[in-house]
């Protein structure tokens, strides 16, 4: 028996199925049978299997630099290159980049930074989080009280009320819908009860409302045309920030840079 623990796996039911390389946009186990890896591994191998520039870019900065850090007042050229690359990708004006290891670490720094944020300009009762049912945003202990996934909740007694963290509808139509319900009514009804948790908790102790531009682990869930336009409204008219998780939908996989 491996002396690993997997993330995500029920250890009865499940064997582990061991891949051994890649090619492309497939993976082959040790038996050499070939599987279409849809997924990008963790939707972070969307340039493909053996793709010889990353491999010729990554041999090359080993040889030149193996590892160095950003702490202390400390630097490197390709941090600096990728954070200005980054900046100008995206529909941000004089955008900031702050590097992660993992989505689920990315998502536990942005609420340091939220809490940061509010405390700078002077608003620090600011600290609640709106996340969705069905969403996910990771797996760390920040990141996985805002994950809505009851598997993933389960048997970790996590911090939701020490993070602040309030749930609302998602916006899936097919699963949500009351019958006879038009997508347009849909999406009025969930935005008011948005809205409606708003006001009960006060606008003021609300820091951001954060959501996946389209829903992964849960179905690949296209909301409803409308949805972000009326949710943006409500934010903006509560001064709450809308904070786009897009682990899966950035960099072209919805044919454009970014979902939102």
């Amino acid at each position: 028996m491996s002396a690993v623990i997997y993330p995500s796996t029920n250890f009865k039911a499940t064997e582990q199925l061991v891949i051994d390389r890649g090619e492309g946009v497939y993976v082959y186990d040790k038996q050499g049978k070939q599987y279409l890896e849809g997924m990008a591994g963790l939707w972070c191998t969307g340039l493909g299997y053996g793709n010889r520039e990353l491999i010729d870019a990554i041999s090359g900065q080993l040889s030149r630099m193996s590892f160095t850090h950003m702490f202390g007042g400390k630097t490197h050229q390709p941090g600096i290159d990728l954070a200005n690359q980054l900046a100008a990708m995206v529909p941000v004006k004089d955008a900031k980049v702050f590097f992660g290891n993992s989505g689920s670490d990315a998502n536990d720094t942005h609420i340091k930074l939220l809490r940061y944020y509010f405390n700078a300009i002077g608003r620090p009762g600011k600290r609640k989080i709106i996340t969705r049912e069905r969403a996910y945003h990771g797996v760390t202990v920040a990141a996985g009280s805002l994950t809505s996934l009851p598997a993933n909740l389960a048997h970790f007694d996590s911090p939701l009320d020490a993070l602040g963290i309030l749930r609302t509808d998602h916006p899936h139509y097919y699963r949500g819908a009351r019958t006879g319900e038009t997508e347009a009514e849909f999406v009025a009804r969930i935005t008011a009860n948005l809205e409606a948790l708003i006001e009960r908790e006060g606008a003021d102790t609300i820091a951001a409302f954060i959501a996946e531009p389209i829903t992964g682990a849960s179905g690949v869930i296209v909301p409803p045309a409308g949805y972000y336009e009326r949710v943006q409204a409500i934010l903006a008219q509560h001064d709450i920030l809308f904070w786009a998780d897009e682990v899966i939908t950035g960099f072209g996989r919805t044919g454009k840079l970014f979902g939102c």
